[in-house]
């Protein structure tokens, strides 16, 4: 989850565990706690960092997933 003072627009990134770019979407937050849907469907087994940033760049939250 995503807590935002304000709404804004956040940028979600998943990176593979060779640091490449698998995967970029964008999604409007709103005021409060938001859940955001990441489709990891058609991504290969292993280890990938989720990076959402908001507020123009300004705030970011990292988490670890490992796809089994």
């Amino acid at each position: 989850t995503i807590k935002v003072d304000k709404e804004s627009k956040a940028v979600i990134k998943i990176i593979d565990n060779n640091g490449a770019l698998m995967s970029m979407q964008q999604s409007n937050l709103i005021k409060g706690k938001n859940l955001v849907h990441i489709d990891m469907n058609t991504m290969a087994a292993g280890t990938y960092q989720v990076i959402a940033s908001w507020n123009n760049g300004q705030k970011q939250k990292q988490v670890t997933i490992v796809k089994l």
